[in-house]
């Protein structure tokens, strides 16, 4: 099989597992498409909730929240008639799905292209139809939202400001030279951002996907409850490997200079 092929289905099946919970209840053209079971690869994905909640895969993270934003941009600065044609019909929206990834210059199968177009139109439907009911409940669920993003940037500025104090510092490298301070500190700091950005961005669309479930607030607070836990767990974890990482660099630091 050629490698565009392989690329194509790969793509597919990860998209499927992405969005088919959120879109377990539409009915449509989509309900033929087989329901794969979800990967299960800690490197790939990692799981935040209930047994019967979504997974949303890391390697498709940053393309759905851009894809997402770009088509709310689109609908925010459109006329009102196009409005009312994207919030009419799933087909209104698949068109700007394929720009957005023509632009990007990825292979999408009809299936993945479908299903995404799906999730954008229940999510601009979720914003601009509401019914009071469902506004109730999503306040009490967005407030939990908001506390679990705060909680991880308040986490990880404090870990940030501590680990930066010991690396400019601290006993062992206090006497070092501010060129290696800074090329050590960009080298920690620059991924472990990337691993905090991608953690909003996954908390954000954990959210809508909720929501388009129809997650009552008991059921978003737990879902936040086990996240708080494995959050948690994970800047533990941190702390270890930011100490293996500073240990490794001053073990590096004294070869180099007794090479010298």
């Amino acid at each position: 099989m050629e490698i565009s092929k392989v690329l194509c289905i790969f793509n597919y099946l990860i998209i499927i597992n992405l969005l088919i919970s959120c879109l377990a209840s539409q009915h449509n053209r989509s309900d033929g498409i087989p329901n794969t079971s979800i990967m299960n690869d800690r490197k790939l994905v990692r799981i935040h909730s209930n047994s019967d909640s979504f997974i949303i895969p890391t390697i498709l993270i940053d393309f759905t929240y851009d894809l997402l934003e770009h088509i709310l941009y689109i609908f925010h600065t459109s006329l009102d008639e196009k409005k009312q044609e994207m919030l009419s019909k799933v087909n209104n929206v698949v068109h700007e799905v394929r720009n957005f990834i023509r632009g990007r210059k990825k292979e999408s199968s009809i299936y993945a292209i479908r299903l995404l177009s799906i999730f954008i139109h229940k999510e601009l439907t979720r914003v601009y139809k509401k019914i009071s009911e469902e506004e109730d409940n999503e306040k009490k669920c967005f407030t939990e939202y908001i506390n679990y993003w705060s909680k991880i940037r308040s986490d990880y500025n404090n870990m940030n400001k501590h680990m930066y104090h010991q690396l400019a510092f601290g006993d062992q490298t206090n006497n070092k030279s501010l060129e290696w301070k800074k090329v050590k500190w960009n080298a920690w700091n620059e991924p472990f951002h990337d691993y905090l950005v991608k953690e909003i961005k996954r908390n954000y669309l954990d959210f809508i996907c909720m929501m388009h479930k129809g997650y009552d607030y008991n059921r978003v607070k737990k879902h936040y409850e086990k996240i708080k836990y494995l959050w948690d767990e994970d800047m533990r974890n941190m702390w270890t490997k930011w100490n293996c990482f500073l240990e490794n660099s001053l073990q590096d630091l004294d070869e180099e200079e007794r090479k010298i």
